[in-house]
């Protein structure tokens, strides 16, 4: 059958996971498709390269650590 009517209200969610090399600045250096729809690979991907996170610390010094990172698609 065709496509059913939506609500105004309803949203339709897709994620991604990926794993990300988060540097010593805070800025992710690699990213590692890990699940999800393969159409959403390249979006997830610049989606993640575009987040800046508080670096890990060892020490008091910043390190480069991999962590996960869902990346949460909506479509309204």
């Amino acid at each position: 059958s065709g496509p059913q009517s939506r609500g105004l209200g309803d949203v339709y969610k897709r994620q991604v996971l990926v794993r990300v090399l988060v540097g010593k600045d805070g800025r992710i250096k690699d990213v590692i498709f890990i699940d999800g729809p393969e159409a959403l690979k390249m979006a997830a991907d610049a989606s993640a390269r575009s987040a800046v996170f508080r670096p890990a610390l060892v020490d008091h010094k910043p390190v480069e650590v991999w962590v996960m990172m869902p990346v949460t698609f909506k479509l309204r």
